[in-house]
């Protein structure tokens, strides 16, 4: 079943591989149209590769004091009323200059799309998703960076990913669980999971640094 899409927005940056310089960022103040079709075929073929088992995903949580950042200060801000417009928005240009800055200090990364959505999957549970795309095969943007005619999504087009349970994530903060757990704190349930290529190696870590993972 596909998932209910409530809110998404694509912003980008370009950037050479091996190089520190951030050439232009486009951060978009409109969200795209729920409704479209290529645009709800876009988040259901990066949901449906998140959650097939045979992919090798990272899980886990926030990273505790050690890698906070503005993007996990506004997400856990927002994270009761992300399902409002303006606060989705909000919280995905955040991510999106944390992540122009941790591109900026990895030589080896690349500029790209960078696809955001909030939307329900077949239990009706909330996800905020985060997923670096590349216009390749059967994506293709337009020049205002709306989806354009989604064919499929594969790995070779899909560069990483993080998912947040946002259910899951509200329910370790109100359980007074989050981040890494203390000497006598019970091991909190993961709630965020990262997916990447297996040859992204470096070129990936800025995508975790930049949200805190």
């Amino acid at each position: 079943m596909p998932v209910r899409l409530i809110h998404a927005v694509i912003h980008g940056f370009e950037k050479d591989q091996h190089s520190a310089e951030i050439k232009k960022v486009i951060v978009k103040d409109k969200l795209l149209d729920f409704e479209a079709e290529s645009v709800l075929a876009l988040v259901n073929g990066v949901a449906s590769l998140l959650g097939r088992r045979k992919n090798a995903q990272s899980w886990g949580r926030f990273g505790g004091a050690r890698r906070e950042g503005l993007f996990r200060e506004h997400f856990s801000r927002h994270a009761d009323t992300i399902a409002d417009a303006n606060d989705f928005l909000l919280v995905s240009q955040t991510a999106m200059g944390e992540l122009v800055v941790q591109a900026s200090q990895k030589p080896t990364s690349t500029g790209g799309h960078m696809l955001f959505s909030y939307h329900l999957d077949e239990e009706g549970h909330p996800h905020f998703l985060v997923a670096m795309i590349k216009q390749k095969g059967g994506i293709q943007l337009d020049e205002d960076y709306v989806p354009i005619g989604i064919v499929e999504i594969d790995m070779s087009k899909l560069h990483q990913a993080a998912d947040i349970r946002v259910s899951e994530y509200l329910d370790s903060v109100a359980n007074g669980i989050n981040g890494d757990p203390g000497e006598n704190e019970v091991e909190p349930k993961n709630y965020l999971s990262f997916l990447s290529q297996r040859d992204a190696g470096e070129a990936s870590g800025y995508f975790i640094a930049a949200l805190g993972c």
